[in-house]
């Protein structure tokens, strides 16, 4: 795997758009994965552990609102991204309330943009990733640790890890 530990899954039925988006992205420091079909998208969200979809708004199977809307039930934690060149009032808001998506790339997208969105994703989930790891470890921390008084009267803390968290 590479450098970082995120997992990003581009969606689009024009194989030329996903051309693009890898020759695009090449370098950067992240896991890509590509598909032109949302029902294997599922798929992928659930086999490769997914942690952000950016999505086409425009596909003739299923539109990026409703791949949304059902990813959401499926997988309320991965990060919904809508790419749609053709985006108007009604489609943003429903993509916003029925997917809940955090974020919103115009086609034709700008490199340098969509590299630093990702970027900001990456630092985003990092963030909850380090969250999740400490309370993880906060209760472990505290769950045999007892306060006593010894006999001058001294509090005695036992069972803690007074270590500095890495």
């Amino acid at each position: 795997m590479s450098k970082s530990q995120t997992r990003f899954l581009f969606i689009d039925d024009e194989d030329l758009v996903l051309n693009a988006l890898r020759r695009t992205l090449r370098k950067e420091p992240f896991e890509f994965h590509f598909t032109n079909d949302p029902e294997s998208a599922f798929r992928m969200v659930t086999e490769l552990g997914i942690d952000c979809v950016i999505s086409d708004q425009s596909m003739p199977n299923m539109s990026g609102v409703e791949f949304f809307a059902i990813l959401r039930r499926l997988h309320e934690s991965v990060v919904r991204v809508m790419m749609s060149g053709q985006s108007d009032r009604d489609t943003t808001l429903r993509a916003i309330n029925e997917g809940q998506v955090s974020r919103f790339i115009e086609k034709p997208w700008n490199n340098d943009e969509l590299r630093a969105i990702l970027a900001g994703i990456d630092r985003d989930l990092e963030i909850k990733r380090r969250a999740a790891r400490v309370n993880e470890e906060q209760p472990r921390a505290h769950a045999h640790t007892s306060i006593l008084r010894d006999a001058t009267g001294a509090v005695i803390l036992t069972g803690v890890d007074l270590s500095i968290p890495k």
